[in-house]
């Protein structure tokens, strides 16, 4: 009896329709979530990588060089270091831009542009001139190009994500973060130690004199007053989680705000109406879904450990498409198992473009790698015979 059988045998299993699309790759190799369409191929064995799409073509043959302080995966470009040692940037269309030899960092695309960092030496001093690019490799938004001079100078930042036509930005010299629109043009000047995105007209900000999180509007607007010393969610369906004074209660408010609850441990961000909380019983903790009212729905057996979303931190949004990944399961936002794994060490990753995500499994006793979509039928395979695009 398999798994899936043996726990729910009206779930849906990964399953490998016969018109599956086979894509070929490095016998030893890692592949990355779907961004902007392409899928990251990195081969293991010579830390390289390329881009694939969901046809099978590689727009990127497997050449670039992987590493560590960049994802190298596509928001409306993509940043690769070439065999040269030289930094470029990539479009969706296969296209490359080599940046200057000038060039010491890019960051990461963030919705559409990254950073670069230019660096000269004068008078043994480093003269760093950094500004944003788009996925041609060209300079844009000008006004926000800056110059730091220092002995050594190294302070990389990411560009913000761009919500609600607001994009958080750094001031290297005041070293102070504000916010721009999507035209390049200051709306909020620099007044923050740190700045989050905005969602549903509200952005978390740190005070630079407190160190406490607050919430800003649009405008720029203290809307809720420096409070908070840990990092907090975002808001979402009007609330928004946040861990109070004692370090160890998760509470919600809403965008006055006003807490409307604090029984709990830790909580995620609503979704479709439920969010995932922990609740404290006798010496330990059960995981549950909670409704708008605050009311139990559901509880997530046998998980031990609240799932946590490393890009948004322990009260982020952990569901992508309405679903999310704990401990080997897909379920709802609702807190129910909606696909299981056909074995107890099947792996997913969160659903993400065109409602598909990455799944391994067996099936019939052969290892299958590939994505999944919302009925966990298998719409790309891909298979480790080294018959890839180099």
């Amino acid at each position: 009896m398999t798994f899936g059988a043996a726990l729910n045998a009206q779930l849906p299993t990964p399953s490998l329709p016969g018109d599956v699309k086979q894509i070929s790759v490095p016998e030893d190799c890692d592949i990355s979530p779907i961004h902007n369409g392409l899928i990251k191929v990195t081969d293991l064995s010579t830390l390289s990588c390329g881009f694939v799409n969901l046809k099978g073509e590689y727009v990127y043959p497997v050449k670039f060089y992987c590493e560590n302080n960049v994802e190298s995966e596509f928001s409306g470009g993509c940043v690769v270091r070439e065999q040269n040692g030289r930094w470029a940037v990539l479009d969706t269309l296969g296209h490359v831009a080599e940046l200057p030899a000038e060039c010491k960092y890019v960051t990461d695309f963030v919705d559409g542009v990254a950073l670069v960092w230019n660096e000269v030496r004068e008078h043994n001093k480093a003269k760093v001139t950094i500004y944003f690019v788009n996925d041609k490799g060209e300079k844009v938004f000008p006004n926000f190009e800056q110059t730091v001079v220092g002995p050594s100078y190294r302070e990389f930042v990411k560009p913000g994500k761009l919500n609600e036509q607001r994009r958080a930005y750094y001031d290297f010299n005041a070293k102070l973060w504000g916010y721009m629109n999507d035209k390049g043009e200051v709306v909020i000047k620099p007044r923050f130690a740190n700045a989050l995105a905005f969602n549903e007209g509200m952005a978390a900000v740190l005070d630079a004199n407190s160190k406490l999180w607050g919430f800003i509007n649009r405008q720029g607007e203290q809307v809720i007053p420096p409070t908070y010393k840990a990092f907090p969610g975002q808001f979402s369906e009007g609330f928004c989680p946040v861990l109070l004074e004692d370090n160890r209660t998760t509470a919600y408010i809403d965008k006055t705000g006003k807490i409307v609850n604090q029984n709990f441990v830790n909580g995620s961000g609503f979704c479709y109406g439920y969010a995932i909380v922990g609740k404290r019983e006798g010496l330990g903790i059960r995981y549950i879904t909670v409704d708008k009212d605050f009311s139990e729905r559901l509880t997530l057996d046998g998980v031990m450990a609240f799932p946590t979303d490393s890009k948004n931190l322990t009260r982020g949004h952990l569901f992508s498409d309405g679903m999310t990944i704990i401990q080997g399961k897909v379920y709802s936002s609702s807190g129910a198992v909606a696909i299981q794994g056909n074995e107890m060490d099947d792996e997913f990753k969160p659903f993400s473009e065109q409602g598909l995500a990455f799944c391994k499994t067996k099936i019939g006793g052969a290892e299958k790698i590939g994505f999944i979509d919302r009925e966990a039928k298998f719409v790309v395979v891909f298979n480790k015979d080294g018959k890839h695009s180099k």
